[in-house]
């Protein structure tokens, strides 16, 4: 009769050793999988909200959403567009909570809304937030159709305020036009001479910080009133065509002569445009 062997304790440490080994060099690969699908999600979100866009213009003589002149904003102009769905609002890598903005400021990857927040708005809470609408998408302000000064609920704009807003998907260069991206807030009005977020998750106020998000490896995502979406470099934000008389050759671009050093510390590495 012969004996059965199983395997030594030197056998069990070799192959554990072996395991672990494997899992330290795939680890990386599957985190980078991992990331680079979220990235393929977020623009098949924006090609989405690029669709949703289009489909408003086409009811509406091409023109775009009024924004807080209707007394709401894009989330609810659209709506019925789609249906109100949460997760088309939100990007792969943000996440909702109780409170938001403000409430707590939010970070890279926090989204805005209100959940029962009393003091939202010092109180006067707009028709979005009453309805617990939540996202990590904000809208390029500047392509809204405001309403003439002068009628009811326009908001305070000028006459030089009307003259940089698109109001409409039917505009030349429509490929470097931002409607939709990655953002902080549900919106905001950013301009090229904006400065940059002195460190990284400081997203507060208006203006370009709010959508120089590093949700994507040095990446935010984007779509474009040409109906395209792609993962935009965080310093490429700067060379977009923001509103109509935005300048894409200002002190933050490469034709400006920005100097790396001059970037805060913390974009320094990212890639140039």
């Amino acid at each position: 009769m012969s004996k059965s062997k199983g395997f030594t304790l030197v056998e069990l440490l070799v192959v554990i050793a072996i395991i672990a080994l494997l899992m330290s060099i795939l680890m990386p690969a599957l985190r980078r999988v991992r990331k680079q699908a979220q990235g393929v999600l977020c623009q098949s979100n924006l090609h989405q909200w690029a669709t949703i866009l289009l489909m408003y213009a086409n009811d509406n003589e091409g023109s775009n959403p009024e924004g807080w002149n209707s007394g709401k904003m894009w989330m609810t102009d659209l709506e019925p567009y789609y249906g109100g769905e949460g997760d088309i609002r939100l990007c792969p890598v943000a996440k909702k909570f109780l409170h938001t903005v403000p409430g707590n400021y939010a970070g890279t990857f926090t989204a805005w809304g209100i959940w029962g927040n009393p003091n939202y708005f010092g109180g006067t809470i707009p028709y979005w937030a009453r309805k617990g609408l939540y996202g990590s998408y904000g809208i390029n302000s500047w392509i809204h159709s405001p309403r003439l000064v002068g009628v009811p609920n326009s908001y305070n704009h000028t006459e030089a305020d009307l003259s940089l807003h698109w109001k409409t998907i039917n505009v030349k260069g429509a490929y470097n036009v931002p409607a939709f991206g990655g953002c902080m807030w549900d919106g905001t009005n950013p301009d090229s001479h904006d400065d940059p977020p002195t460190y990284e998750g400081l997203q507060i106020g208006n203006g370009m910080n709010v959508f120089c998000l590093n949700r994507h490896s040095g990446t935010v995502g984007l779509n474009f009133l040409d109906g395209s979406a792609r993962l935009v470099g965080l310093k490429e934000l700067w060379t977009l065509k923001w509103h109509r008389l935005n300048d894409t050759c200002a002190e933050w671009t490469k034709c400006g002569d920005v100097e790396r050093d001059n970037w805060p510390e913390w974009m320094r590495p990212l890639k140039e445009y």
